[in-house]
């Protein structure tokens, strides 16, 4: 589907009021306030009581959220967003600017027509208006800059909370592993520090409970010394709290995965010796960890994904190979499945790519992505393949634009991928594709505002994606927040 941003021009004048309304589209800006648990009559009513100085609001019936913003603009953006209603006061005052952001050889024309009444007064509008304008298979999506983290930092962990804030904790800045930790207000697009880690640690886990908290497992501090401690965080407190007991294994570039019946699973990593192929669980009932099976061959920096029957599917990374008078480090093309009920690990079909520093994303369809990464002669990827849970094996689909590796990966609500910077073979990436499912194919999207890598992605409640912190030349600060399918 083609999707066009236009730029509006707003005028205000206070002795009318008139409301229109134009489906799956969004407006991008700064927000005022988000609301949640609202329906759009609601929304619409915040929006005149505000006297004007609410102007315009995205409404998303899906999860009944509503993002309201100032009205002390001369110009805003709207774009494409499937399942979504932006409305806005005074439309008679507004005219489109046939200035598309994004232009190609290709047309294509929108008209839309709404009628919108508000619940606390009689003021009712009905609104037609149509625009033709160029548009573009390619760069359909726009990025937009943030708030600034307190701490520039990467190797971290971004959860997005039940409260709908974003948790970063932990990281590396260049120098020291970090003990602080940041949250994300989508409602006024600031962060601020909450409670400190009672460990500083990066390349560490981070997992959201069914209880609302979130578990931090391992991770290293610096030295290849790996902890065996974990913490959980308390959205409620801000604070954080060592688990009753360690981890029975020291371990960071491990996984961490929560099972359906909400335990979670730390598999593989590296001790600051010696790859592991030994598992863990943390169990949720009683607070404590306890071994599983091991693996049926150790891994580090390897990707792990709970399918949709409750299995755990983990594919790649790398291990060693021990020879008779040396050992090797070897990237890995196996693969092996985690039986959460038998507590049993099975070996499934090899990747056709051997591969570490990869993303896996669960699609909506039941399906495996796994995009990227490193190969054995340290080189990025590009490739991508696909894994059937149905018949255990995995098949190549459509080449990345771009070989990347130390990248991000989300599933988008549409059930797409966006897949953000990363280290390319020409350095650390700026550029982000889109994976669209249904025809198996990579798009380009705009390139974000800033290069980074190791950096981390959350996907927000109204759909957007928030990529904070990771590195350039050196720890970054800057956040921003895609608007797209």
């Amino acid at each position: 589907m083609f999707r066009i941003a236009f730029i509006l021009t707003l005028s205000f004048t206070i002795d009318a009021i008139s409301i229109g309304k134009i489906n799956n589209y969004i407006m991008i800006g700064t927000m005022n306030e988000s609301l949640s648990n609202i329906n759009q009559d609601q929304c619409i009513c915040e929006m005149i009581k505000s006297n004007e100085l609410i102007s315009a609001l995205n409404y998303f019936p899906t999860n009944q959220t509503c993002q309201l913003y100032f009205s002390n603009m001369s110009s805003i953006i709207i774009e494409y967003y499937s399942n979504s209603v932006f409305i806005f006061m005074n439309q008679s005052l507004i005219s489109i600017i046939n200035k598309p952001i994004i232009s190609t050889s290709s047309t294509s024309s929108i008209s839309t027509t709404s009628s919108t009444s508000s619940s606390s007064s009689s003021t009712s509008s009905s609104t037609t208006s149509s625009t033709s304008s160029s548009t573009t298979t390619t760069v359909t999506n726009i990025w937009s800059v943030t708030g600034t983290l307190n701490v520039g930092r990467y190797l971290h962990t971004s959860t997005l909370l039940t409260n709908t804030k974003v948790l970063v904790s932990g990281g590396f800045n260049g120098t020291i592993a970090i003990s602080s930790a940041e949250l994300y207000d989508v409602s006024t697009s600031k962060w601020t520090l909450t409670g400190n880690l009672n460990q500083a640690r990066y390349d560490h886990q981070a997992s959201i409970l069914t209880n609302g908290m979130v578990l931090i497992s391992g991770g290293n501090i610096g030295s290849s010394t790996c902890l065996n401690s974990a913490e959980l965080y308390n959205s409620s407190t801000g604070n954080w709290t060592l688990t009753s007991q360690t981890m029975t294994s020291s371990r960071c570039m491990h996984t961490s995965t929560v099972l359906l019946n909400g335990n979670v699973l730390l598999a593989g990593g590296y001790n600051g010796y010696t790859i592991l192929n030994t598992a863990e669980l943390y169990q949720l009932s009683t607070g404590t960890w306890a071994s599983t099976n091991a693996l049926n061959g150790a891994r580090a920096n390897h990707a792990a994904s709970l399918l949709t029957n409750g299995n755990v599917l983990v594919s790649g990374g790398y291990s060693t190979v021990i020879f008779i008078l040396f050992t090797n480090n070897v990237v890995l093309n196996s693969a092996e499945l985690y039986n959460s009920s038998s507590g049993s690990w099975t070996v499934t079909g090899s990747l056709n790519v051997a591969r570490q520093y990869h993303t896996a994303s669960v699609l909506l369809n039941g399906m495996v992505l796994v995009s990227g990464g490193q190969d054995g002669n340290s080189n990025p990827l590009n490739s991508a393949e696909l894994y059937d849970p149905t018949t255990g094996t995995w098949a190549l689909t459509g080449n990345m634009s771009t070989a990347r590796m130390y990248h991000t990966a989300t599933v988008l609500l549409s059930g797409n991928v966006l897949i953000s910077g990363g280290y390319g073979s020409n350095g650390t990436l700026k550029t982000a594709e889109v994976y669209i499912v249904s025809n198996r194919t990579w798009t380009f999207t705009s390139n974000l505002t800033n290069r980074r890598y190791q950096h981390a992605a959350s996907l927000l409640i109204d759909g957007r994606v928030l990529v904070n912190g990771g590195i350039n030349s050196a720890a970054i600060l800057n956040t921003e927040l895609y608007h797209g399918t």
